[in-house]
């Protein structure tokens, strides 16, 4: 007997362990096999349903939670072989359908589904049967510069592919052609970790273009070419082509001026640059005097756009069709990429043809002197005004921000180096950077703000200056004082 109470008390403890580990399991659906379809029920009194499978590492799986009746809202979750939760869908399967995945399994264990509804586990949520299936994806290896074939139908509505790519910045260009049927595809790539890069959708276009697609991670890139979920069947089958192809790079080095001509022929055009996250820089573009507006996009080495600007936005110097990006901060050291193409205007697609000039020179924004204070004024024209300062990281300092007449309220953010991005600044007015903000005055009425931290960093410090109300017709003036300690 005394075996028993033991054996009991054990068994007792390990379900609550388990119960600790998998929280989300209370209602069990069993275990499920690739490939096979299940029916299950979510009801107000059961509305979360698991199964377990068995996934190798590597594999590539996708789930679908189709509902059957009751007007169901399904959404799924998968959890590793520890109970985390890995990956989370609700509609993507059209619909209001989940769809989960692709997903690379990067372990060998079971695999834990949640099936359950959006939004919320209340009374009032959805109710209804559904048709579930774990899937392990067939994937075709293709190569850079290769044309690969796909034909998608309404029993085979996605195609997965695989392809190599390279450390560093490798900037490509996907092209997808539908030869024959529906234009309704959407192209989706993940990269070697699962993270989602980027997305191309035809949009009844029967050609278009994906560039840059970024692919700076070394492994296989996975691409996903499906039919638009969104869009009711019955489809006719589709036949397309899909290819990866290099960019054409030009290097670029600071202080060039770069001149060309975008149009049909030559829809885009890019240039490489070497930078450090110490580095300040100034990019301006201006395009020809009857010639389409051209965008221009500033990407780091992992692949991110960290700036832009436009020449369709007015530029605070004045000049029509151009625009400045002063300062240009640059997060990180490694080699940068200028992407330049025509503006769609018209949200039809970018017409036209425009004689480009771009200039990438050291920042001319003025540098504030510890102890001396400057001022500057704030008008339509001129809607801010930016100050740099070379910091120490455990430096002390005050700043003391002032109105000097009663048009102006003090309102400024600090930019440090060297950390995430939390905003960037308006397109055309001026710049953003690489920096998060680590300092924010923001004032409705005219005064005097001081202000004292220790820099957390050592590096290039942005001084933002606004204005925090509005007098028509009146300039603003400010006096900007920074004092530095030891």
């Amino acid at each position: 007997m005394r075996t028993r109470h033991h054996a009991l008390l054990f068994m007792s403890m390990v379900l609550v362990l388990l119960a600790g580990v998998f929280p989300a399991l209370a209602q069990g659906g069993g275990t499920i096999t690739l490939g096979q379809v299940v029916s299950g029920e979510i009801t107000s009194e059961n509305p979360r349903v698991s199964y377990a499978f068995s996934g190798q590492a590597g594999d590539i799986i996708t789930i679908s939670m189709t509902a059957t009746g009751g007007g169901l809202d399904s959404y799924l979750e998968l959890r590793s072989p520890l109970g985390n939760p890995l990956y989370m869908d609700d509609d993507s399967g059209g619909n209001l359908n989940s769809l989960l995945g692709p997903y690379t399994l990067a372990e060998t264990g079971m695999y834990t589904i949640v099936a359950t509804r959006c939004c919320g586990e209340g009374t009032g949520g959805s109710v209804g049967t559904y048709n579930l299936v774990v899937n392990q994806a067939q994937v075709t290896m293709f190569a850079v510069g290769e044309t690969v074939s796909v034909d998608l139908t309404d029993i085979q509505s996605t195609v997965f592919l695989q392809m190599p790519g390279g450390t560093g910045t490798s900037a490509m260009s996907l092209v997808s052609r539908v030869i024959e049927g529906s234009t309704a595809v959407i192209i989706e790539v993940r990269d070697p970790n699962g993270v989602w890069v980027n997305q191309l959708t035809h949009n009844n276009s029967v050609s278009v273009n994906l560039d840059p697609l970024l692919l700076p991670v070394a492994g296989n890139y996975l691409f996903t070419v499906r039919r638009d979920p969104n869009i009711a069947g019955p489809h006719t089958p589709t036949h397309l082509s899909l290819e990866v192809k290099p960019l054409e790079i030009v290097p670029l080095t600071v202080g060039d001026s770069v001149s060309g001509l975008l149009d049909d022929n030559n829809p885009t055009d890019y240039y490489s640059f070497a930078g450090t996250s110490s580095d300040l820089l100034r990019l301006t573009g201006q395009q020809s005097a009857d010639g389409q507006p051209f965008d221009v996009a500033v990407y780091d080495p992992n692949g991110y756009n960290i700036n832009g600007g436009s020449t369709s936005y007015f530029d605070p110097s004045g000049k029509t069709g151009s625009f400045t990006i002063d300062p240009l901060q640059l997060p990180v050291d490694g080699t940068f990429l200028l992407g330049l193409r025509r503006s769609d205007l018209t949200g039809m697609g970018a017409t036209g043809s425009s004689t480009y000039v771009v200039i990438l020179e050291h920042s001319q924004i003025p540098a504030l002197q510890p102890g001396v204070e400057v001022t500057g004024r704030i008008d339509q024209n001129t809607t801010q005004t930016v100050y740099r300062l070379n910091g120490v990281a455990g430096q002390t300092v005050k700043i003391t921000l002032r109105s000097i007449n009663e048009a102006y309220a003090p309102n400024m953010n600090v930019q440090g180096p060297n950390v995430p991005a939390v905003e960037s600044a308006s397109i055309g007015g001026g710049g953003g950077g690489g920096g998060g903000f680590f300092m924010n005055v923001s004032g409705g009425t005219p005064g005097t703000v001081t202000y004292e931290t220790t820099f957390p960093a050592t590096g290039v410090y942005l001084f933002w200056v606004y204005n925090g109300m509005y007098v028509p017709d009146q300039p603003a003036e400010f006096g900007l004082l920074v004092t530095t300690g030891s």
